[in-house]
């Protein structure tokens, strides 16, 4: 069975896409970004936005009837430079799961995400309590 996720507390999807589908066990969470829920993202530090898309992730896992803890999977896109210092992302990561107990994740550097604002964006996969 596959379900569509929505949830206001978080930025309303701006495509024809989910926040998240449920099906059976899993779920899966579109990428999610810095943005507040009137789909402004203000500021432009790569930690800050960090912080607030993990904030939006785990809105959404919330109203899937899950958590931070029951993320398997991490996609992060980060518009970032080989050679740019990404320990802003690490921080975020370490302050947002406990040591030794982060899920599997992807960095992936990329030019440009759908706006210019944007400087990452994360994606997950969860299991369902």
């Amino acid at each position: 069975m596959r379900q569509a996720v929505a949830t206001d507390s978080a930025p309303k999807a701006i495509g024809p896409y989910s926040q998240a589908i449920r099906a059976g066990s899993l779920i899966f969470v579109s990428g999610q970004v810095a943005w507040d829920v009137d789909q402004r993202s203000g500021t432009d530090d790569l930690h800050d936005q960090a912080r607030g898309a993990f904030a939006n992730l785990e809105r959404v896992l919330t109203a899937a009837g899950s958590s931070l803890a029951d993320i398997t999977a991490l996609r992060i896109s980060i518009v970032a430079e080989p050679d740019d210092d990404l320990s802003a992302v690490s921080a975020a990561l370490r302050a947002t799961f406990p040591a030794d107990e982060g899920p599997a994740a992807t960095w992936i550097l990329v030019r440009g995400l759908a706006r210019p604002d944007f400087r990452i964006e994360v994606e997950a996969t969860a299991v369902r309590r």
